[in-house]
């Protein structure tokens, strides 16, 4: 009977252990009842057991976990422990391990602090770049003399980027397409390159980066949207399209505007005031009349009110949607809540000769007059530490509300936004478990249903140990920033036992953007509690770049890495500068048929394309290139993570 004491013992002591929550659903998986064996002995300190730090130097590289060929990439190599300086050998190797595919150097010592950022750029004419196959590599860094470290990385053959120009958004059958292609490397520079340009089927070649020509429509082609598709070659990262409008179409003779006087319907509104504005294109009113319906657009159905409005004043002359009107057809007011009113006017000139049409989509039926969202809302907390994040206050057609009263979790006092945006920081719980945090707008005059409220979860960041929390925490004023600011940054460490901190001599960090590592360095925190770093905005952060950094404990049983990062926004800005106006002193009276003269500003030795269109084309279609696109392209490439090899 004796023999089977010890193995009893131990197995109940398993079956008892459990994590004192009273709130563990009944039917939850056994497993997940119990603590793991790791977090026992954390809880029950085993005797003698000393934490140890480790005197052995240590090495770190950090890569892009997606290698970009043909492009310059930057990885992060760093030995610490060192009095000597130290060779580091650097070789990519395909997958098979059988071709060398690039191979360079680089020495640490105390010049350059036993760190550097190095830069490597792999071609892509040992890889079957046509294969239609994702490629992997072997990264390998030696140390030479010390440490060897290899790790597998995925390879991109992402070229750069296609921006597609139409002179106009909308042609008729027969018309000419005229349309350019802007070919810029992924660090935004204007490149010689090959491009397939499908609507031709035919490969071209972009000098100076722009590739130009025309594609004449028939006079029977299909109606609708068309796509011009530009790619460098068969990957879908470096595939970009643009899409225009065909159909039978008369240029309109003038302009009608509908302006709502509220870009939302409140349920306690009684009316909805919309005015009606039509101009000649020279900007002369028109004389006419309009007749204008409303209706209300339910999960994509537009559903027309009965009654037709005339309205004789064009200029800003207003129609009126009483809420009993919307109450006859849909008497169940607040199942109309998310929906949206449109307004549509039909203006006929007085001579009877033109008629325009205007459409206004998108006033919304609310019950709340604001909307509350988070930008930049972090997924994790560190207990007992501050929680950043920026809240955004709107009207219901996305402009910023201006003071707003806003209470927010853990905060005693609420906060106002006084221009549609401000920066909250919280001081989080220390326990280690799930936090919501909830903002709610609190302003004087509105009913609890009307106030807007929005909440988002977070959870308890993974320590090295569970018991052991030691933190890094970032802080900034702002996340945003324009080109040519300086931000301050203030890094402050935390760490579960005082003696620790003798340990933690110097913070590694990075800034990140496009994938790339265009930032690496370290400073020095010795016997600091707030240590603070000054960063310069330069171009190379648009449109906008992620700080990282991180600081280490080499235990015996193994390195702690303790990181933070934080999002930056950049404003949109161009860096380069473009001007296009009249020339001084002369008229701005022109005639059809007649020359006239302009003046381009810009900077020295670029190449401007310049395109010419009738404005009214613009009022059928708005669709156009705009610096807008243009950022909105190039976030979907800002996604980077990192190898960390230690």
């Amino acid at each position: 009977m004796a023999r089977w004491m010890l193995p009893s013992f131990l197995f109940l002591l398993l079956l008892c252990s459990s994590d004192g929550n009273d709130e563990v659903p009944r039917r939850q998986r056994w497993m997940d009842r119990f603590t793991p064996i790791e977090t026992f002995w954390e809880l029950h300190e085993r005797p003698n057991l000393k934490v140890t730090v480790s005197s052995e130097p240590r090495f770190t590289v950090l890569a892009p976990d997606l290698l970009r060929t043909d492009s310059q990439e930057n990885i992060h190599l760093q030995a610490e422990g060192l009095s000597s300086p130290v060779t580091v050998s650097i070789s990519i190797i395909d997958f098979s391990k059988t071709t060398m595919l690039l191979q360079d150097s680089v020495t640490l010592n105390l010049e350059n602090g036993y760190h550097t950022l190095k830069t490597l750029q792999l071609s892509s004419d040992g890889l079957e770049r046509e294969e239609k196959k994702n490629k992997f590599v072997h990264l390998k860094v030696d140390f030479v003399g010390h440490h060897s470290m290899e790790k597998i990385l995925m390879v991109s053959f992402h070229s750069g980027y296609i921006f597609i120009q139409t002179d106009k958004p909308i042609y008729k059958p027969g018309d000419t397409v005229r349309f350019r292609a802007f070919t810029s490397s992924p660090t935004f520079k204007a490149f010689n390159s090959s491009v397939t340009i499908d609507i031709q089927v035919s490969r071209i070649q972009a000098f100076d980066g722009v590739f130009g020509d025309t594609f004449p429509l028939s006079e029977i082609v299909n109606e609708g949207q068309w796509t011009v598709i530009a790619k460098f070659d068969h990957w879908e990262q470096n595939t970009f399209t643009s899409q225009f409008q065909v159909k039978k179409y008369v240029l309109p003779a003038f302009n009608v505007t509908l302006t709502p006087r509220k870009s939302f319907l409140d349920l306690d509104d009684t009316e909805l005031e919309v005015e009606i504005w039509a101009r000649y294109l020279y900007g002369e009113p028109v004389q006419g009349t309009a007749y204008v319906v409303f209706g209300v657009k339910i999960n994509q159905e537009m559903r027309r009110l009965p009654a037709v409005k005339q309205v004789t004043d064009l200029n800003g002359g207003v129609v009126k949607l009483s809420m009993e009107e919307i109450k006859r057809a849909h008497p169940n007011i607040r199942s109309l809540v998310g929906s949206s009113v449109y307004v549509k006017a039909s203006v006929l000139t007085k001579s009877g000769s033109d008629l325009v049409e205007a459409e206004k989509t998108g006033i919304k039926i609310v019950e709340s007059l604001y909307a509350i969202s988070f930008k930049d809302a972090p997924k994790y907390f560190k207990p007992g530490l501050p929680l950043d994040f920026t809240i955004q206050v709107s009207q219901h057609d996305g402009s910023p509300a201006r003071n707003v009263i806003v209470k927010v979790t853990f905060l005693d006092t609420p906060l106002v936004v006084s221009s549609g945006t401000t920066r909250a920081t919280v001081n989080m719980p220390p326990q280690q478990r799930a936090q919501t945090i909830t903002a709610e707008t609190v302003q004087a005059g509105l009913r609890p249903e009307q106030q807007a409220k929005q909440q988002f979860t977070v959870q308890p960041f993974a320590t090295f140990r569970s018991l052991k929390q030691n933190y890094l925490h970032i802080s900034t004023g702002t996340n945003t920033v324009s080109l040519g600011d300086r931000l301050s940054l203030k890094m402050s460490i935390t760490v579960a036992d005082p003696t620790y901190r003798q340990h933690i001599t110097q913070i590694t960090y990075m800034v990140l953007n496009k994938g790339k590592i265009i930032v690496a360095e370290r400073v020095d925190v010795a016997g600091q509690l707030i240590t603070g770093v000054d960063l310069h905005v330069t171009p190379e952060m648009m449109p906008s770049f992620r700080f990282v950094a991180f600081y280490s404990i080499p235990w015996d049983g193994g390195e702690e890495v303790v990181p933070d990062s934080i999002w930056v926004d950049v404003e949109d800005s161009c860096v380069g500068g473009l001007n296009v106006g009249p020339v001084d002193g002369v008229g701005r009276d022109y005639k059809p048929g007649k020359s006239f003269s302009f003046q381009i500003r810009g900077d020295p030795g670029a190449k401007v394309n310049l395109v010419a269109v009738d404005n009214a084309v613009f009022l059928l279609n708005r669709d156009r290139l705009t610096q807008g696109k243009v950022c909105v392209c190039l976030c979907v490439c800002l996604c980077v993570s990192l190898c960390f090899l230690g």
